[in-house]
């Protein structure tokens, strides 16, 4: 079963620094990147309240407990750039997501 990974943080300083750590690690996020089960990511940002973070669409649970205990996840979680940060895995309901054209198939 398909699984919606959600990770959402406060930026506490908003930095040229930071947008260029997020460019270097983006690529593996594409298709042919090393992050295993990973069908597509969105990345958030809303400048007016310093949040951002990222929604993610993983093939299993298992490919989704893997990339939690990655190298990127330890990162943001040990960032001084960042806080609050709230991580969330949803089950996906396929029958009604069909219906609101939700991107999972």
């Amino acid at each position: 079963m398909k699984n919606v990974l959600q990770i959402n943080f406060k930026i506490k300083a908003k930095t040229p620094e930071l947008f260029q750590a997020f460019q270097r690690v983006a690529p593996r996020y594409a298709p042919g990147g090393d992050i295993k089960g990973l069908k597509w990511k969105i990345w958030l940002m809303n400048e007016s309240d310093n949040t951002g973070g990222g929604i993610y669409l993983f093939e299993d649970q298992a490919s989704v407990n893997e990339y939690l205990e990655s190298d990127i996840v330890k990162m943001v979680k040990s960032s001084p750039a960042l806080a609050d940060i709230d991580i969330r895995v949803s089950n996906i309901v396929p029958e009604l997501t069909k219906i609101s054209r939700g991107p999972i198939d």
